[in-house]
Order: C-alpha cells, then structure tokens, then sequence
C-alpha cells in the first residue's frame, strides 16, 4: 500500500512539473515575434511600421525595457519622418494665408469704411 501511495506521488508529481514546464516557456516568447519584426522594420528604416510591430510586443511584455525603448525610438524616428515635408516647405508658401481661415472683425470693418466713405 505504502509503495503504491509512493508511485502516485511521484507520477502526480512528474505531470504538475510537465504542466508547469509548457506556460514557462510560453512565457518567454512573449511579444518576441513582433519585437523581431519591428527591429527588421527599424533596419529598413521603416519607423512607422516598427513602431505597430514594437506597439504588439509592448503589450504582450509591458514590463520588457528593451521592447519600450525601441517603442520610443519608432515612434520619434516616424514623427520625424512625418515632420520633413513640412520642413522642406519654400518660405513664400508659409506667407500667403491660408483661404479658409477667416478675416478678423477689425479687418472686415476697416474694409467697410473704406468702401462706403
């Protein structure tokens, strides 16, 4: 009796640390496929998709420096990218105003005199 009661407790002790062993190493994938498809993003320099890809891998593994400061960087690095075109701008452009924004009171008035004396 003593030697069956043994064998259960070793068999239910090997199927606890089967069960343990498969979430562990579950865990430590975690948003690992993400943050290596954004670092291939990061090498083409393609920031704004890297940084969809480093958003994934920040979710799945929120505590895990390395994939928020990579997170950072593609987002800075897309901002910027954004940011060039208006850079590049002639500054003639930037003097005409804009024909949707609407002429101030005073103006309109000043106008009016004008017009009528």
């Amino acid at each position: 009796m003593k030697s069956q009661n043994r064998w259960y407790s070793i068999i239910s002790l090997i199927i606890v640390a089967c069960l343990l062993a498969v979430p562990v190493s579950a865990f430590g994938k975690k948003g690992k496929d993400h943050y290596d498809r954004g670092m291939k993003y990061e090498q083409a320099q393609q920031w704004e998709k890297a940084a969809q890809e480093f958003t994934l891998a920040v979710a799945a593994d929120p505590s895990n420096v390395d994939y928020q400061l990579h997170y950072r960087r593609a987002v800075f690095n897309a901002s910027q990218m954004f940011m060039q075109p208006g850079r590049k701008r002639p500054k003639a452009v930037e003097r005409l105003p804009h024909p949707e924004l609407p002429v101030s009171r005073n103006l309109r008035l000043r106008y009016d005199k004008k017009k009528c004396g």
